[in-house]
């Protein structure tokens, strides 16, 4: 793909991804039938035959005509439920049929946001504009691998699911299709054992297309602290798979959830009359399109509704500068490796309050963000920058 495609596209692209998965997946079906091997899958099969249905179901999410329901499209084995490609259905299912909604994080407010602790917050706190929507950041996360992340999608019980929290890749942006007219020409031929050997290499490429994924459950119990329950759980999902300390799971979610809660609550704070928002729209050359050039009608993400989202905040250059919104390498690296000591000048982290004379009712909402800022700047030495601890995980 010569052209750079918006970020939007990953929403559609991981949709082609997650077909071909589930093509790939019915291959390998037919090729055991024609081999006489027991198949795998035909007890309940769901997505290995319904993923040919998945794309009009989306597309007709929002006016109601459902021949469908999401579980069609689950996965065929319970042993796949916590994967990443499961989940798809019900990211793009919410997203599709809840609001279509993109908000486009300005890169200072993304900044601030993750800078911004969710210490002490419950789900009480949280009120989301959508039960599903997109965010498009400024600056890719990084996944477990090392790779860019620079999409999250929420889903917050949409279609009766757990809260979901992904981070789609940017690489998806450059996805090719599997070319089924190749491999339908092998299966035709008999060339199982080829056809069976080309099957597996592409679902392994699929495979390696993961972002970022995990679902927290609250239960009935709103006023559970969120970095409580993300912590009950990223601990069970560790006791359940062994594969990364709780702590470096952790660190990357609470990324994803400052950014992913901290964006309603940023919204919840803002004047009717000063919302920050403006609607925008998709470029075309930006759009997923026909080799003709046409945008396709049936991509996904063509559909969305785009929101850039500005910051109300005002920074200094010290707040830039640590935050990595400007100057070079060097001045953001001395900035963040300084140790500030007790009552010097140093970086203090944003985090969320009431509003004022609300402190003392637990159920008033956290509305009000207290901006990250350098703070003693007095006590800053002349040519020097300001200390700063590590960010803690909150």
């Amino acid at each position: 793909m010569t052209k750079t495609l918006a970020p939007a596209s990953a929403l559609e692209f991981v949709l082609r991804a997650w077909e071909d998965m589930w093509y790939l997946v019915h291959v390998t079906e037919r090729l055991r039938a024609a081999t006489k091997q027991p198949l795998l899958y035909s007890a309940n099969p769901r997505a290995v035959q319904n993923y040919v249905h998945f794309r009009q179901y989306l597309l007709t999410r929002l006016n109601g005509k459902r021949e469908f329901t999401i579980d069609d499209f689950g996965p065929p084995d319970p042993k796949l439920l916590y994967s990443y490609w499961s989940y798809v259905p019900l990211l793009l299912s919410g997203w599709c049929g809840h609001s279509r909604r993109i908000y486009q994080i300005q890169p200072e407010l993304q900044k601030v946001l993750e800078h911004t602790s969710l210490r002490d917050m419950t789900w009480e706190d949280i009120h989301l504009p959508f039960d599903a929507f997109a965010i498009e950041l400024s600056f890719p996360l990084m996944n477990a691998s090392g790779q860019e992340c620079d999409m999250i999608v929420v889903n917050a019980g949409a279609d009766g699911g757990p809260w979901t929290f992904a981070g789609l890749r940017k690489d998806l942006r450059g996805y090719k299709s599997v070319d089924r007219v190749h491999l339908e020409k092998l299966v035709k031929k008999g060339r199982n054992a080829l056809a069976s050997q080309e099957v597996t290499r592409l679902i392994r490429e699929i495979e390696l297309r993961e972002g970022t994924l995990f679902t927290l459950a609250f239960g009935k119990d709103r006023n559970e602290p969120i970095l409580e329950c993300l912590d009950r759980i990223t601990r069970e999902e560790w006791e359940r798979n062994k594969a990364s300390t709780p702590e470096v799971l952790m660190e990357r979610q609470v990324q994803i959830l400052r950014i992913a809660l901290g964006l309603p609550l940023y919204l919840s704070s803002l004047p009717v009359r000063e919302n920050h928002l403006v609607a925008t729209t998709q470029a075309p050359g930006g759009q997923v399109s026909f080799p003709s050039g046409r945008p396709d009608p049936n991509a996904i993400s063509n559909l969305a509704e785009i929101f850039a989202v500005t910051s109300k905040f005002k920074l200094g250059r010290k707040e830039r500068l640590y935050m990595g919104l400007e100057g070079t390498e060097e001045e953001q690296a001395a900035v963040r490796a300084s140790v500030g000591r007790e009552m010097s000048c140093h970086f203090h982290p944003g985090y969320w309050r009431r509003r004022p004379y609300h402190g003392k009712d637990p159920h008033a909402p956290k509305v009000v963000e207290v901006s990250p800022y350098i703070a003693r700047r007095d006590r800053l030495p002349e040519g020097s920058l300001p200390g700063g601890a590590a960010v803690a995980v909150e």
